[in-house]
């Protein structure tokens, strides 16, 4: 049996990563989740979220389901155009600030 050199196992290894990383929803595109009763998986990039749903400054809780990437918070703002809203107790991404908006003004 030949055993491969580190580093090709190592250069497999990151182009799987490189190709998982790659296949997923971008941010701002609509997503869901799959809850299989022992793990829940979504269907955004690797390093982005599925955003079920955030609570608006004014309290509202909006059902958002949308890929974020990137979380803010007071030491890293969002981007003009957009919110910081609370996710959970110490997470918080950033969404289009039409968003709250747009729930604040449904009946």
């Amino acid at each position: 049996m030949q055993v491969k050199p580190t580093w090709v196992r190592l250069s497999v290894f990151g182009a799987v990563m490189l190709v998982t990383s790659c296949t997923g929803k971008n941010p701002g595109e609509p997503c869901a989740w799959q809850d299989s009763g022992f793990t829940a998986t979504h269907d955004c990039r690797m390093g982005s979220f599925c955003l079920r749903s955030v609570s608006c400054p004014g309290g509202k809780q909006v059902n958002y389901s949308r890929c974020v990437s990137g979380q803010c918070s007071l030491d890293h703002p969002c981007p003009p155009g957009h919110l910081c809203v609370r996710y959970s107790e110490n997470v918080s991404y950033c969404i289009p600030e039409p968003v709250c908006e747009e729930e604040q003004r449904s009946p």
